[in-house]
């Protein structure tokens, strides 16, 4: 999912960059010193659910198409297995993710009305994970109960704004689908 994201970002850029002359850039209500923050909450993962917030700011002026922003993210994810060996036993594990990452966005001025604001993201951050089984067959391969590792993140999206501090965005990436409110100061 992460590859095709990236070559699907890396082929369309470079043909908008070189059309930009071409293209009508228009006001956005994302623009140059602006700060987002917003909850979240959406399937994580492999249909597991999570919450998270976000916050967001404008950095730069148009670039291109578009400007670009940084954020930092903070989320929850929650996942459920259960499982039978054939009929002789059934077995659950739970996990629980807790991300924190920052990334860089580029916001794009193509679209004719400034109520949208459509985006892409990279990010890098942690994932602190842990576990819960009631398998003991489970608990004596994977003896480990937490784990820390490092998250990458991508994500496209769009942000509809209905007032000047008031929008609402969906988003699909890695490792979100989900919806959230905004809120801009």
């Amino acid at each position: 999912m992460k590859k095709l994201l990236l070559l699907i970002i890396f082929c369309v850029l470079p043909f908008f960059a070189a059309n930009a002359k071409k293209l009508t850039l228009t006001e956005n209500n994302f623009e140059k010193g602006d700060f987002c923050i917003g909850p979240y909450a959406g399937v994580y993962h492999y249909l597991g659910y999570g919450l998270g917030v976000d916050a967001e700011l404008a950095i730069t002026d148009i670039i291109g198409i578009g400007n670009i922003s940084v954020g930092a993210d903070l989320s929850v994810g929650f996942q459920n297995d259960s499982w039978a060996y054939y009929g002789y036993y059934s077995s659950s594990i739970s996990y629980t993710d807790v991300n924190f990452y920052g990334y860089a966005a580029y916001h794009f001025k193509i679209i004719k009305n400034k109520m949208f604001d459509p985006y892409a993201k990279l990010g890098l951050g942690f994932s602190a994970t842990s576990h819960s089984s009631v398998d003991p067959r489970y608990d004596k391969y994977y003896s480990y109960r937490s784990s820390l590792g490092v998250i990458t993140v991508g994500e496209v999206g769009m942000r509809f704004f209905f007032s000047d501090n008031f929008a609402v965005r969906a988003f699909v990436g890695y490792p979100w689908l989900g919806v959230g409110a905004d809120f801009k100061f």
